[in-house]
């Protein structure tokens, strides 16, 4: 009899922890799925997140601004153009009469230039003055020197020709009478040139001019061909110059043509005017 009791309460028992334990099972699969569903759940919320928080803009019903019936203030000239008039069929008014100042006078720029040949002579003349006060030489207002002829005992190489004459011997003649009071005497040979001639230098004795001849013919043949050195001898202030110049021209702008080529090389030169 005590042995079946103690069976059966063996029994009991053993039913009793397994019910607890099966209990404990349940709750903690329950808990454990919970948990799981929690996690992914907020891993997705996490991984949306992003694209469900951007803005949506919308336009709103209705026009934006209203422009008043009576919007008040000054009114411009800019206000009521009559572009706008026209699309709305209203005639445009009549134009405004202004009066307009009266013409205006031509300035002192404005009127005819000065002729080119009056200007280049002024040059012409100011370079003469130049070179006479410091050569001691006037070709403007002084009378003309006698000259002394560079003859070359060779004949004469055809007008023009490339090569450039050769400095020949000087024919030096006796003095001439004594000139006026206040003009310089001069010693002369030959019959001087009566057309434009251009100067290249005022030098002490004549085989200084000689040499400087020798030396820019050689430098400017091309220039100088067709050209005979003329050498003239004036005193001034108690100083003997020798004049070494180049002729014929047969005209005073092609003198000045080719004292501007020669001075576009560098050399000094100056035109001579006839007398």
């Amino acid at each position: 009899m005590r042995d079946e009791t103690y069976l059966d309460h063996a029994d009991t028992v053993s039913a009793a922890a397994f019910s607890r334990s099966a209990w404990r099972a349940a709750v903690g699969a329950v808990a454990s799925l919970a948990l799981l569903g929690g996690v992914v759940t907020w891993t997705y919320r996490l991984g949306v997140r992003d694209a469900q928080a951007v803005p949506v803009i919308r336009a709103l019903e209705g026009p934006a601004r209203i422009r008043p019936d009576d919007p008040g203030g000054a009114r411009f000239a800019h206000q009521g153009m009559s572009v706008y008039g026209a699309l709305a069929g209203v005639a445009d008014t009549a134009p405004e009469t202004a009066l307009a100042p009266p013409p205006e006078a031509p300035a002192d720029e404005d009127r005819a230039p000065v002729e080119l040949g009056s200007v280049v002579d002024a040059v012409d003349e100011l370079d003469a003055l130049v070179a006479a006060a410091l050569l001691g030489d006037d070709p403007v207002g002084a009378p003309e020197p006698a000259v002394l002829a560079l003859v070359d005992p060779a004949p004469q190489a055809p007008a023009r020709s490339p090569a450039p004459p050769r400095l020949g011997a000087v024919i030096v003649a006796a003095q001439a009478p004594a000139a006026a009071a206040g003009a310089p005497a001069v010693s002369y040979a030959g019959d001087a040139p009566t057309g434009p001639m251009i100067q290249l230098g005022a030098y002490l004795t004549p085989q200084d001019a000689s040499r400087m001849w020798r030396e820019i013919s050689g430098r400017n043949g091309d220039v100088l061909a067709g050209r005979e050195p003329v050498l003239g001898v004036t005193e001034q202030n108690g100083r003997t110059l020798h004049l070494l110049r180049a002729a014929p021209f047969e005209s005073l702008d092609e003198a000045r043509a080719l004292c501007g080529a020669m001075r576009a090389r560098g050399e000094d030169c100056l035109t001579v005017r006839p007398r």
